[in-house]
Formats: structure tokens, C-alpha cells, sequence
């Protein structure tokens, strides 16, 4: 059996074994070692699980501030044990991170292959593996790696992402007693967990995107686990069939009295999901649910944190609906989920601050309505973000002005948007405006000049207007995923420009954003010449 137990020592029998510390209580007393062996391959720990070219392979661990230590790691190549202190900064803590594949040089040594940070250690190398063998996250020798926690009551995070692991996952992990966080995520060669895994300690849980699922059902160890405050079972379950079936009608209920936020993501759930007990504040994710049939809580008044709910086509408009209306959420990210049109709806909301939208959904070709009802949104992201696909089915900004609460509006990859500004965003009390749906020169040229000019008509050169000290940034943040080009022309003051009196007659766009910075004090963010980094231009 892969990756099978553990063992810890001896366990605490008296209170004597207690400390408390400000408002909780540890185990302080030295309780003896734990022990997990874990099934790996590779030529090196941590191997990266699955073809994620972006992602860093991560073993991490962090123990409780003011503790120091180390845990020992045999790697079962006739080395021994290697022991690893924690490193302290602003935490205790250790880390073996591989870099991400797409992040390697041309022709990469050993050493490139291991992220650089404070806490970092370099990725382990198999000492019995020829070190002319290619260097391989699937090379197929496995091998049963042994890690002690020689104090394994200090530890208070526990991390392991995108790692290689085969097998089983070893219940002796949920036997960390201090733990604020405890995280599985994407390791998709296990295929199993262990049979006495039966409650786990810490706050927060992640264990998604597995080699296996837990069946049908929320696990009956998550039930048992009454410290939990979030769950992240995003993949990992089949939650399918009636509430008591699915066992939603439990995991909502007072069983599990500290639960603040979720992720059921993609658990396939296909009814109308029961009614919290209390106040939610914290994250909620329905993401991935695609089953005909699934429908929000019947009582939304109590929703009060953020929820995710993208890449669900088979989720009514109306369920949107009803979240705008009842609820009381403070940030909605919604994208993918199919909406061909305006989600209708002329209730003031007030709880709102963020909103991310996009990606797939149509809403008419204009940015919603409803957007303008939302009277504290803070920060609109509509667009494709982070992939770098394009978003062509914005087309217009449309004619109902955004709230002009709003701080920070970002436009990504919207490649069919007017080139046109309507008046009214200069009505807007924007700090920070990320506009990256430009692709052409001829597109970026005459965005900048519609900008400046809107800037020009509706906004005074002196004093306080709404959009001066504006932050413009017209490049994307990751220059990989930029496709703005620069605007044209030279950085220099227009014929007749006078400080704070005459903007004087642009005959370029960077003319125009000369007298942007000067004359309206904002700072305007542009690729630079060499097509390589940023230019910015401040006042």
C-alpha cells in the first residue's frame, strides 16, 4: 500500500499537556514524533502532479510563531535522514517548491529548477538516481519517502500543491492538533484515503482535485471535524441526490457550529441546496456546477461574504437575480456561466464591492444594468483575465452609467470594444482604470485620443475633478499576457500647452497623454519602446 501510515509516538492523556495562548489552546509538551511515509516518484521532491506547466510543485510548513525546530525528511535513497530547520522571518516556516515549467530558463541546470525564497530550500534530487538521467517529474521509480515531525504539535500549516503523490493519503495527517490550515490540492495520482482517517483539527481544509473521490456524500470525517471554519472539497466529492443523500442537509446545519465558508465546486450537486443555519461571512464557491437542477437556498438573507459562481451554464439567470435582491453578499465573480442576456433587475444593492465578470457571457453586448444599481461597488474586473484568451462580446459600454462609487474598473482582452468613451465616465470618482482591450495601433491610438478628450470636456484643469490623480494603465500587469501595443507619437508637450490655463492642440496620443499627467495629475502606465517592460509617466 502506498503512502500508508504513520505513527505517532504517544499522545496527550492530561490537561497538563495544554497551553493557552491568547485565545487558544495548544499542546505545548513535547508528544512525540509523527511520522508520514509517503509513495512518490520522480527524479526529485517535490515532483510536480499533472501537466500544469504553470504550476510550482509546493511541500510546505509552517509552525506556530515564536517555535522553532525542524522536521527530517528520509528520501529512501540510502542517504538518511535530511533534516530541515525552520527559517524565521515574519514566520517560522520551511519550503521545497519546484519552479513552474514554464518559468525554467532555455537549457535549465539542477539548480534552476528550485524556486528562490527566504524559507526555500533546493528541491531534493534522489541520490540514487544516475544524475544523467533526464530530469523527469513522471520518471516511474517510486519510491516511500518517510517525513518526522519531531514536534508535531507546533506545526500550524501544512501545505502540499501540485505534488506528486501516488497511493494513499495517509490518515496520520489529519492528526496535526494545532493546525490553523491543512492543504491537498492537485495531486491527482492518489487514489485513495487512509481507512482510520476519522476527523481532522484544524480551521481551514482543502482536499481538492484528487486522484479519487469521496463518493457520494460530503465525508463523514469532515462531519466529525467540528473546528472547521472552511472547506474546500472543490472536485473532490459527488454531491449529487437529495440533501439528506448528498449529507448538504448536515454540512449546513450546527454540526459543524465554526463552518464560515465553502468550496463545492464541481461536486455535480443537482437540487436546490438547503438553507444555512447562521450568518455566512466568509468564501462560497458553486463553481463547475453543471447538472440540471441546481438552484440556491431558498433563504439568501444570511449569505454575507463572496461567492464564485463561474463555469455553471446550467445555473437560470434568475438564481443571479435573487443573489443581487436578497442576499447580502460583498463580491461576486461570475463568469462563464452561459448568460446570453441582462440580468433584469432595478434593485438598489448596497452590500456589493466587488464584481468579475466576463469570460464567455454575452449580457447583450454591453456592461449590464444592473451594475449601476450596485451604489458601493468599489472594483469592476469584466473581460478574460489570467489565461489569456480574448473577450470579444463587450461591445459597448452602453448608456447606463456605473455607480460612481466605483475606485477601480479593469477591462481586459475586450478586443471588439468601442474605441469611443462615453461621457458620463467622466462623472466617475476612479483612482485606478486598467484598460487592455486595445490589440491594433490604429484601436489603441484612437481609445487614447476619446479618453483625452472626454477627460478634456468634463473635467477643469485645476482643482479637485473626478478623475484627476486618475492611475491609466494602458499595458497589462503580466507583459505575457499584454497585447496593447504603445501608443504613438512622442512624450511632449502640445503647441500652445500652458500649465494649469491651455491644454493646447494634441497631434498624437502621447502628446494627449503628456497633457493627462501634467495638466490632469495622472499617472498613465504604457509599454515601452522595446516592447519589454513599462514606461511610466508621472506628474
Amino acid at each position: 500500500m502506498a503512502a500508508s501510515i504513520n505513527s505517532i509516538d504517544r499522545f496527550p492523556t492530561t490537561n497538563s499537556d495544554l497551553v493557552e495562548v491568547g485565545n487558544r489552546i495548544f499542546l505545548c509538551r513535547n508528544t512525540g514524533n509523527l511520522i508520514l511515509e509517503l509513495e512518490v516518484n520522480g527524479t526529485h521532491f517535490p515532483s510536480l502532479s499533472g501537466n500544469y506547466g504553470f504550476a510550482s510543485s509546493v511541500f510546505e510548513c509552517t509552525n506556530i510563531f515564536g517555535k522553532s525546530g525542524s522536521i527530517f525528511i528520509d528520501y529512501a535513497d540510502g542517504t538518511g535522514e535530511h533534516e530541515y530547520p525552520f527559517k524565521e522571518n515574519t514566520d517560522f516556516k520551511m519550503r521545497l517548491a519546484k519552479t513552474a515549467n514554464n518559468q525554467l530558463p532555455p537549457n535549465p541546470t539542477r539548480a534552476d529548477y528550485s524556486e528562490i525564497g527566504f524559507y526555500n530550500y533546493p528541491i531534493y534530487f534522489f541520490d540514487d538516481i544516475d544524475p544523467s538521467v533526464p530530469i523527469d517529474d513522471n520518471n516511474p521509480a517510486t519510491r516511500k519517502i518517510k517525513i518526522r515531525f519531531p514536534r508535531f504539535q507546533d506545526l500550524l500549516i501544512f501545505n502540499l500543491r501540485y505534488t506528486g503523490l501516488l497511493g494513499e493519503l495517509p490518515s496520520a495527517i489529519g492528526r496535526f492538533r494545532n493546525l490553523d490550515s491543512l492543504s491537498i490540492f492537485r495531486s491527482e495520482n492518489l487514489d485513495s484515503l487512509g481507512s482510520d482517517f476519522d476527523k481532522v483539527f484544524c480551521k481551514n481544509l482543502t482536499l481538492g482535485g484528487l486522484g479519487f473521490s469521496f463518493s457520494v456524500g460530503i465525508p463523514e470525517f469532515i462531519l466529525n471535524s467540528n473546528s472547521l471554519e472552511y472547506v474546500n472539497l472543490n472536485n473532490a466529492v459527488t454531491l449529487s441526490g437529495t440533501n439528506s443523500e448528498s449529507k448538504l442537509d448536515r454540512f449546513f446545519s450546527n454540526e459543524l457550529p465554526k463552518l464560515n465558508g465553502f468550496d463545492l465546486s464541481s461536486t455535480k450537486i443537482d437540487t436546490r441546496i438547503p438553507d444555512f443555519h447562521k450568518d455566512i461571512t466568509g468564501e462560497i464557491s458553486f463553481s463547475g456546477q453543471n447538472t440540471s437542477g441546481f438552484l440556491f437556498s431558498n433563504n439568501l438573507s444570511n449569505w454575507k461574504g463572496s461567492l464564485s459562481i463561474s463555469n455553471s451554464t446550467s445555473l437560470p439567470d434568475s438564481e443571479i437575480v435573487r443573489v443581487l435582491e436578497d442576499s447580502s453578499i460583498r463580491s461576486l465573480n461570475a463568469v462563464s456561466n452561459g448568460f446570453n442576456l441582462d440580468i433584469a433587475t432595478t434593485q438598489i444593492n448596497t452590500t456589493i464591492l466587488l464584481v468579475i465578470l466576463g469570460r464567455g457571457d454575452d449580457f447583450g453586448g454591453s456592461l449590464p444594468s444592473f451594475l449601476g444599481n450596485l451604489t458601493s461597488l468599489s472594483s469592476l474586473y469584466f473581460g478574460d483575465f489570467g489565461n489569456g484568451g480574448d473577450f470579444p462580446q463587450l461591445k459597448f459600454y452602453g448608456n447606463n452609467p456605473l455607480p460612481n462609487s466605483l475606485s477601480h474598473l479593469q477591462l481586459s482582452k475586450n478586443t471588439d470594444l468601442e474605441v469611443t468613451v462615453p461621457t458620463w465616465f467622466g462623472t466617475l470618482n476612479l483612482n485606478r482604470f486598467q484598460s487592455w482591450s486595445w490589440q491594433t495601433q490604429s484601436r489603441i491610438d484612437t481609445h487614447v485620443e476619446n479618453f483625452y478628450s472626454m477627460v478634456e470636456s468634463t473635467n477643469a484643469m485645476t482643482g479637485s475633478t473626478y478623475l484627476r490623480g486618475l492611475n491609466y494603465e494602458l499595458v497589462a500587469t503580466n507583459l505575457n499576457l499584454n497585447t496593447n501595443p504603445r501608443p504613438s507619437g512622442t512624450y511632449e508637450a502640445p503647441t500652445g500647452y500652458i500649465q494649469g490655463s491651455a491644454n493646447g492642440t494634441p497631434t498624437s496620443p502621447m502628446q494627449a497623454i503628456y497633457v493627462l499627467v501634467n495638466q490632469y495629475n495622472m499617472t498613465v502606465t504604457i509599454l515601452n519602446e522595446a516592447g519589454n517592460g513599462k514606461d511610466i509617466y508621472t506628474p
